[in-house]
């Protein structure tokens, strides 16, 4: 949905006078100029919990200090999105049980004499950020600018909650988080450049002409960083 941005008035650097009240000075370049860059964008976005989640790496357990000392939780949550995408290929989901047994499997591999209580509170707050558990699991929100339609707000989510008739919540990984896995894959650029060239060509014969911009324009970038590879080997 689009959002209202309110106008503040324009500074003028140099001389530091002020334009309230009038339009601002007119762009170089009109939009239509711009890149589209809303998709990248999006996909950058799905990264901010994992980030603001090592960042309030001590502000999160103030009650217990030193608990993610020598965790890496870019690693858990990026192990607790692939654990819950794989569950989706042989279950409709995992339970929060099998999410926090799995989780805590995950921290005590990196620090093995951490009490299994305490392993399983680490993992559970990896678990609550990835699901925005401090907003009552709802879907993330992000401002970002569109070339087209200007500021626009994106909601996701990186884990699903799935309520089932028989009483059980069991959770899943998004379409999001598992393009977040996708693009996190070390593929090598040569190999990324024919895989994408191929997905064009069904993207063309499907007639599915608004994707098929999109990933041109990603397999034209694909092209720059390769002939870089091919510099630097």
């Amino acid at each position: 949905m689009n959002q209202a941005v309110g106008r503040a008035p324009y500074r003028n650097r140099a001389n530091g006078t002020s334009t309230e009240g009038t339009t601002r000075p007119p762009l170089v370049h009109s939009t239509g100029a711009l890149p589209q860059l809303s998709g990248r964008i999006r996909n950058l976005i799905h990264v901010e919990p994992l980030v603001r989640l090592s960042l309030d790496r001590n502000s999160v357990v103030q009650d217990q200090p030193g608990l993610f000392e020598c965790v890496d939780l870019y690693y858990a949550a990026l192990a607790l999105l692939l654990f819950l995408m794989e569950r989706r290929t042989v279950d409709l989901g995992a339970s929060r049980t099998d999410i926090l047994e799995y989780m805590s499997q995950v921290v005590l591999a990196m620090r093995p004499d951490m009490p299994l209580t305490m392993a399983r509170r680490a993992g559970e707050i990896v678990f609550e950020a990835l699901a925005n558990g401090r907003n009552q699991h709802q879907a993330f929100q992000r401002d970002y600018f569109e070339r087209d339609r200007g500021m626009l707000v994106h909601d996701f989510r990186l884990i699903n909650v799935l309520p089932h008739d028989d009483g059980r919540i069991l959770y899943t990984a998004t379409e999001d988080a598992i393009i977040l896995l996708l693009e996190s894959l070390n593929v090598s650029p040569e190999i990324a450049q024919k895989a994408e060239e191929m997905m064009l060509k069904y993207l063309v014969e499907s007639g599915r002409l608004a994707e098929s911009i999109d990933l041109a324009e990603r397999a034209r970038m694909r092209s720059i960083q390769y002939q870089q590879f091919i510099r630097d080997k």
